[in-house]
């Protein structure tokens, strides 16, 4: 079973837990239990022939970055209790994902594949990290192309995206304790079709179907709201 198997539950979980804070606003413990449930059911499946602790290790930190972003970034109601506990301190004793993130990617050796494919999908997931300001968006754009680069083996993609699939849930990022605003508005849109001939693995793919369908749903949503005005 690979890191992307592993993670999925909680990425869909928590695309799905945004999505929703349209319509109702879950409890903090709620959302805490069920994260953490779904993070501990990831240690535990033996994964023949897949990357090592040091590896699963690496991507669990992208995908607690990832979390804690998209959390704090949004307009959930228990978003301070979450702030205090955030999934980094509780598994990382940090309040820096934002830049280690980063500092854990280049690290990545050629072999913890698996890792990387991680990275890359917080990313193209709307992860930014320290890079939240005017201007950044370009290195996020090249942070992006290269890695998708190296898990295609290929030695360039050009102009792969210009946004990120999430809708906008604000422009903070946690880098430190206490919540940090972004200048920039951020983009959450990216093309589709483009990754898909691109060839990204299958599974990948799948994962950014479904929340990619998250948010269309959640645009038509809001159309036919705006209609019936």
């Amino acid at each position: 079973m690979r890191l992307t198997d592993l993670f999925l539950p909680v990425f869909v979980y928590v695309a799905q837990l945004l999505r929703d804070l349209e319509v109702r606003h879950p409890l903090f413990g709620d959302v805490q239990g069920t994260v953490s449930r779904l993070l501990s059911a990831t240690e535990t499946p033996v994964r023949p022939g897949a990357g090592s602790a040091e590896e699963y290790d690496l991507a669990r930190f992208a995908v607690c970055a990832w979390v804690d972003e998209m959390v704090a970034a949004s307009p959930w109601e228990d978003r301070q209790l979450w702030l205090k506990e955030q999934l980094q301190r509780t598994y990382y004793r940090t309040t820096a994902a934002g830049a280690e993130f980063f500092e854990r990617l280049e690290r990545l050796s050629p072999d913890q594949g698996e890792a990387r494919e991680i990275y890359y999908l917080c990313l193209v997931l709307g992860f930014t990290g320290r890079y939240c300001n005017p201007g950044d968006q370009s290195r996020l754009d090249e942070l992006k192309n290269a890695q998708l680069a190296l898990l295609l083996g290929a030695p360039a993609v050009s102009a792969l995206e210009r946004g990120d699939f999430l809708s906008d849930w604000g422009n903070q990022a946690p880098g430190s304790e206490a919540p940090r605003e972004c200048a920039r508005t951020r983009s959450r849109f990216s093309s589709l079709p483009t990754i898909l001939c691109l060839g990204v693995p299958p599974l990948l793919f799948a994962l950014l179907f479904v929340v990619y369908r998250f948010v269309l749903t959640s645009i038509g949503d809001s159309f036919l709201k705006g209609v019936g005005n």
